[in-house]
């Protein structure tokens, strides 16, 4: 599986329509299918999901004005939900990250060139990698530079990854890897997470004190709501009360 994520990450074949994508889907529905066939892995809540997906993409095909291209993007999203499959199987992604890593790297050194003036690969926005797209090149840079943090062994690849994330000058990367890092630092930062379970604890309290003020509010709502009791008391019969006009 790592070997199959550099390829996709760097595959391209200029001279074909959709020269940077078509390749990669054609690799992933060629190799994709035979990977989940001996590793099929355990149904989950998310497998479930998924399928149900699916099956909603191919009764659409019922009423598509463009049967094919509608069956062209039901099979892109089960090549998607077989490689969640896949993933799921694995006990640990630290192979692939590391290859996602190195690919980005590949991607960073041509942006680069092609920043300094090097025009050998087609590309529709400078520079774009072999992704054909900076937009696309940013974003798979910043996936492998997210993902690649969580292998303690491997992170210093990040740095491969990064060129390209700042190349693309892409908003919604820069934002991505804002909100990764923000992420980051509250889950080492031990006082970040003391305030995190202090907060948790807190909440827990509100709802405990919410639920056992619920049956007495209750309680009181339906006493303030009720009528009040009919004056029934009588006196008795000999009564030392006497009344004089």
């Amino acid at each position: 599986m790592p070997s199959v994520v550099f390829l996709v990450a760097i595959l391209i074949l200029p001279g074909i329509p959709e020269l940077a994508t078509a390749p990669r889907w054609c690799v992933l529905a060629a190799v994709v299918p035979f990977i989940w066939y001996f590793n099929p892995g355990t149904r989950t809540r998310g497998h479930v999901l998924g399928l149900l997906f699916l099956a909603w993409c191919a009764l659409s095909l019922a009423w598509t004005f463009n049967f094919y291209d509608g069956l062209l993007q039901a099979g892109k999203f089960g090549l998607l939900g077989l490689l969640f499959c896949i993933g799921a199987a694995r006990r640990d992604l630290n192979a692939v990250w590391v290859a996602a890593a190195l690919g980005a790297g590949v991607n960073s050194a041509i942006m680069i060139a092609q920043t300094l003036g090097w025009d050998g690969l087609p590309q529709v926005t400078l520079p774009a990698g072999t992704f054909y797209n900076k937009n696309f090149a940013a974003e798979f840079c910043v996936i492998a530079a997210v993902g690649i943090l969580g292998v303690p062994r491997w992170r210093w690849l990040v740095l491969m990854a990064i060129p390209g994330v700042i190349l693309g000058q892409s908003k919604t990367v820069f934002l991505a890897l804002g909100c990764a890092l923000i992420l980051l630092i509250w889950q080492k930062n031990k006082v970040a997470a003391a305030l995190s379970g202090a907060a948790r604890n807190f909440g827990r309290r509100c709802t405990t004190w919410m639920l056992a003020a619920m049956p007495c509010k209750a309680s009181a709502q339906s006493t303030a709501e009720s009528p009040p009791p009919a004056m029934t008391t009588r006196l008795p019969r000999k009564s030392s009360l006497r009344f004089t006009r």
